[in-house]
């Protein structure tokens, strides 16, 4: 029998969706679980994973990378909006969601909180974090001098661990961040662990499909996301070979999460799940169920006013 990996959590399976790229200068913190600070150090993780080998690392591409999408925006939405629903989804969109989707958010939200499958949130473990370090250093020269998106020149190898990467390996730690949705149309499926298809499946919870279909580009313009019905398989497979169903009931892969109405505080922290009677000072009740037709009307606006941003 082999040896153990240590830096393995073992027996968690991890589901984990790419963030978009854009915008990346607008974030304190990257990944879904929050874990690298320095963008220049995010592409380098992501180089690291790739090249295998630290030695490997284009070290200058990673630079050129971090400045390119600093403030990359988002392609636009390619079809008709309704711009009159839209503005009124704007203040729907102000009042429910803004707090917590946001630019230079880092409040780390505990699963037992947001709902979510926690397997991605614990997948980094002590020699797991001693292990990035170590590549991080390795695949750059000491001597190395770059120049960040603001024009500030330094050398990476100042820059402190805890600086590269937040310690996730203790559980008060551990949770998800998010982050601003710049091009969420085009971001499909959802959720950290991309089991969710679509947007309007992420705000009705009880309209999410236990399993579906992935790897396909047509649009499913009603809902926001990509095409996804199970039972359209072999159609889409026809145009595009790599489709195929994935399951919610997979290990990580649960479709549960974002699907509590939340009290949290002015800054975006949750207070707790649900409401109770009336907001108390300080307090603001937002939804995350769309369900009902009560909230209809105001569930198409805010679709609408997504597609813009």
């Amino acid at each position: 029998m082999g040896m153990p990996f240590k830096a393995l959590p073992q027996q968690l399976a991890t589901f984990t969706d790419i963030l978009s790229t854009w915008k990346q200068g607008s974030q304190h913190i990257a990944q879904v679980d929050g874990s690298v600070k320095s963008p220049f150090f995010r592409n380098i993780a992501a180089s690291v994973a790739v090249a295998g080998d630290p030695k490997m690392v284009n070290v200058r591409n990673a630079e050129v990378t971090a400045q390119f999408i600093s403030q990359l925006p988002p392609p636009l939405y390619p079809f008709p909006i309704d711009a009159a629903a839209a503005e009124r989804g704007k203040a729907i969109f102000a009042q429910n969601c803004a707090a917590c989707h946001r630019e230079f958010n880092d409040i780390v939200y505990p699963t037992d909180l947001i709902g979510t499958d926690p397997n991605r949130s614990r997948v980094l473990n002590a020699d797991g974090l001693a292990l990035f370090l170590r590549h991080f250093a390795a695949s750059v020269p000491a001597a190395y001098e770059m120049t960040d998106a603001n024009g500030t020149k330094f050398k990476p190898h100042d820059i402190a661990p805890a600086d590269m990467l937040f310690d996730r390996s203790r559980a008060e730690n551990q949770g998800y961040v998010t982050n601003a949705l710049e091009g969420l149309w085009a971001r499909a499926p959802y959720l950290h662990n991309g089991a969710v298809p679509t947007v309007y499946q992420v705000l009705v919870p009880s309209a999410r499909p236990a399993t579906f279909v992935r790897g396909v580009v047509s649009y499913d313009r009603k809902n926001v996301g990509f095409d996804w019905e199970p039972t359209r398989l072999a159609e889409y497979r026809a145009a595009y070979p790599t489709a195929a169903t994935f399951d919610t009931s997979w290990d990580g892969a649960s479709r549960i999460g974002h699907d509590t109405n939340l009290t949290i505080d002015q800054t975006g922290r949750i207070i707790k799940r649900g409401w109770d009677g009336d907001a108390r000072a300080g307090e603001l009740r937002v939804r995350l169920d769309w369900s009902g037709t009560e909230n209809q009307a105001a569930l198409a606006a805010l679709l609408e006013y997504l597609k813009t941003l």
